[in-house]
């Protein structure tokens, strides 16, 4: 079935001129039934300038497109704003959002029909806004809706004005773009470009196609070929007005070139996770890229890090039983959930530079939530970019095997039985932790990644019991374009701290070289319960 229209029980909620549009704020509340889904006519929309909005009763087994995009996004110039192509309406109960840029919707529709959707799902027009029972609904579905779409459109740049490859987005770093652009049969990122249809030609990569949408004005590629892109760089492309000059490297998404060390470490490592949550298809490896380029993003409400994500492990959450703020309790429902399928507790293999979590010590800190902007961490020099803290000896182009699987408590204690060994601290403290130095011969002392110097075995005093506890090891990801590397210390490790009767906290992580693995191997297999070590609420 390809019209809504031949949907029974389908009805149009709105119609209206667009010119009618300009400068209003849309309300569709009055004819809108809540629990219901809404598509928008593109046909309609491009060919006779109506916004024609559908309400189904039922999910429509059609094709329709998707749009990602951030709720802010770039600045519009004023002199645009004041032409055709800055005519904007607002949505009632989004007026934190940017207003909704016509022309760009244009682009959307124009690009949907050109890909053979006949029709538009795009949040600010097909959820009610003023509804939180709609909200809420609609968001148990969204991993539904993105995963039927027949395409998604990524607009980096926002609903004001669409983004050209060389202006740097937000985009990568908000949370529900990880599910919307993960799902989809097909993603594309639509941009401002006007040298036509052609193709980019990654280096090492098979081409990347552009597709013309507007003339001379707007084009779509796949968001795979420039996310690497932007790593490995597009060579020259041929294309229907010309050439595209020398080696370019898109930064739509994000700059891997800029000036400052720790701005690229970050960049680096928001990319290639996110290529690697798209392309691998190992599933532990993808669930930990998946963590990993999670945790490097942000939102306005503190749930919505569970709730954007949650789908893509297979699980769904009653969404009303969680208070907005509430991140640590779905965090929780979300590893019940998790590990109650079998799968391993992968966010185990997240980072191990990142500061454990105080309340959840089996997870990372949380970066603090925001409506706009990046993902930061507090640390005891200020706020630190998320991403930069991730990795540091290489980019974030690994993943662990052998992690372990468990059960969790509902107070966040993580249960699970992995081959450890006693261990103790010693008065002795080195700069930093040396990769491919440190570790490398099977000595009783330990560098741990902050330069704290630890001794295997047990000391004749009273005190907190400590142990070293295997993680797993260490593998390359397999991905197109990228070097595989093996440094021969892949061991990785965790130092735990018992603060209450069989309750243990992380407090460090270890990398060891290869030529442990016949003394680890001998290491006892013991039960622990991580967590803590402050309790959920308060600190």
């Amino acid at each position: 079935m390809s019209n809504v229209r031949h949907i029974l029980g389908a009805v149009v909620i709105h119609e209206s001129n667009l010119a009618s549009l300009k400068g209003t704020t849309l309300d569709i509340s009055a004819k809108a039934t809540p629990c219901r889904y809404r598509l928008v006519d593109c046909a309609q929309f491009t060919q006779h300038q109506t916004l024609r909005i559908y309400e189904l009763p039922e999910f429509p087994q059609i094709h329709y497109s998707a749009v990602s995009y951030v709720w802010r996004g770039l600045p519009v110039d004023p002199v645009d704003a004041a032409g055709r192509e800055g005519v904007t309406f607002e949505v009632k109960g989004a007026g934190d959002a940017d207003p909704t840029n016509i022309d760009v919707l244009h682009h959307v529709c124009t690009a949907a029909l050109l890909l053979q959707a006949d029709y538009l799902w795009f949040d600010k027009l097909c959820l009610l806004q003023t509804s939180d029972e709609d909200k809420a609904w609609q968001i148990s579905r969204m991993h539904l809706i993105y995963q039927s779409a027949h395409v998604c459109f990524v607009l980096p740049g926002g609903i004001g004005r669409l983004a050209s490859l060389e202006e740097e987005t937000t985009w990568i770093h908000r949370a529900w773009t990880l599910q919307e652009v993960m799902l989809p049969k097909r993603t594309m990122v639509l941009y401002s470009w006007k040298l036509g249809s052609g193709f980019w030609e990654p280096s090492g990569l098979p081409p990347c196609e552009v597709i013309e949408v507007v003339p001379q004005k707007s084009a779509v590629s796949s968001v795979l070929g420039i996310l690497h892109g932007s790593i490995s760089g597009l060579n020259p492309g041929h294309f229907v007005r010309g050439q595209a000059p020398g080696e370019n490297y898109p930064i739509i998404f994000r700059n891997v070139d800029p000036c400052a060390p720790a701005v690229k470490r970050s960049a680096q490592s928001q990319l290639i996770a996110l290529i690697a949550v798209m392309e691998l298809e190992e599933p532990e490896a993808r669930a930990q890229a998946l963590w990993r380029s999670a945790l490097t993003r942000t939102s306005a409400r503190p749930v919505d890090m569970v709730f954007s994500i949650m789908g893509l492990f297979g699980v769904v959450l009653d969404t009303s039983g969680f208070h907005q703020d509430d991140r640590l309790g779905a965090t929780i429902a979300l590893a019940q959930a998790i590990l109650r399928r079998g799968s391993t507790a992968s966010w185990l293999g997240v980072s191990f530079y990142l500061a454990p979590c105080r309340q959840l010590s089996s997870f990372p800190e949380f970066p603090e939530t925001s409506l706009e902007g990046r993902a930061y961490v507090r640390t005891e020099n200020g706020l630190a970019e998320v991403g930069d803290l991730m990795n540091e000896f290489y980019e974030a182009g690994w993943w662990l095997s052998g992690v372990p699987t468990g059960t969790m408590d509902d107070t966040g204690y993580l249960f699970f039985s992995a081959k450890a060994f006693p261990i103790y601290p010693t008065d002795e403290q080195q700069e930093a932790f040396e990769g491919g130095v440190d570790n490398m011969s099977v000595t009783p002392r330990i560098v741990a990644l902050g330069g704290a110097i630890w001794e295997l075995g047990l000391r004749e005093q009273s005190g907190a019991a400590r142990y070293i506890v295997l993680l797993g090891m260490q593998h390359p990801f397999s991905l197109q374009g990228m070097p595989r590397w093996h440094a021969g210390w892949s061991i990785r490790a965790m130092i735990v701290e018992e603060h209450a009767p069989g309750r243990y906290h992380r407090t460090s992580c270890c990398m060891l070289g290869d030529i442990y693995k016949p003394l680890v191997e001998t290491w006892a297999t013991r039960l622990f319960a991580l967590g803590g070590p402050f309790p959920r609420h308060g600190s």
